[in-house]
């Protein structure tokens, strides 16, 4: 039987196993090495395929599609990240309040509803031309 801590020992190792396979798989084989297509007697190995910048989009487009599981980062062919991107944000504060705010709105924009009760002071700016009916008192 294994224990608790011999458990959790061989949970890292598989895990670190795995993050290390992980974090490599983006790497093209060092080993590798295939003919090119014009001359067969020349091998090659991935880097070839970018080393030359006004070339690389045409021998990745004639070469990836055969060399790509051993081109892998040559070829942008790495497989996606599963990792979190970062720490998670702050979970909402609830729900709406239903009371208003202290403070009085900063808007410039007039209300779409009227006061209940009449302003204490005349408007220091009245509107630019006069209303058509007068107003109901």
């Amino acid at each position: 039987m294994f224990s608790f801590q011999s458990k959790s020992f061989l949970l890292l190792v598989i895990l670190g196993a795995f993050s290390a396979q992980t974090a490599s798989a983006c790497v093209d084989d060092a080993t590798f090495q295939f003919a090119l297509v014009n001359t067969p007697t020349t091998m090659v190995n991935c880097s070839w395929l970018t080393k030359n910048t006004k070339k690389a989009s045409i021998r990745i487009a004639a070469y990836c599609p055969t060399v790509n599981t051993k081109c892998v980062k040559s070829c942008s062919n790495c497989p996606a990240t599963t990792s979190p991107t970062g720490s998670p944000q702050k979970s909402p504060t609830g729900s709406p309040q239903a009371s208003p705010s202290a403070k009085p709105s900063t808007s410039k924009a007039p209300s779409s509803v009227p006061s209940v009760k009449p302003s204490a002071k005349p408007s220091a700016k009245p509107s630019a031309k006069p209303s058509a009916k007068p107003s109901q008192a």
